[in-house]
């Protein structure tokens, strides 16, 4: 999974990508109401998180932040990209 998110991380130089190991931050995952792994969430700034979704560990390679990264308006807060899984 880790090898996959840094791939990602590799083509979206202008996201800030953090890993999130859901068995070392069990009370985490809980006050984020984290269910399904892997999550993925969009966080900026002040307005905490903006979008977030799940997909399998099998489908993670596919996905395609280009939507979510140019829907997003431009703003002097950095975007953080959160992969939550049991890497």
């Amino acid at each position: 999974m880790s090898q996959k998110v840094c791939q990602l991380a590799g083509m979206h130089p202008e996201l800030q990508f953090l890993m999130v190991n859901s068995n070392e931050q069990k009370e985490m995952c809980r006050r984020l109401n984290v269910h399904v792994l892997p999550m993925f969430r969009f966080y900026r700034g002040a307005e905490g998180r903006i979008c977030s979704f799940s997909c399998t560990i099998s489908t993670v390679s596919s996905v395609n932040l280009s939507p979510f990264v140019n829907r997003l308006p431009l703003s002097s807060f950095k975007l953080y990209f959160v992969a939550i899984s049991d890497l």
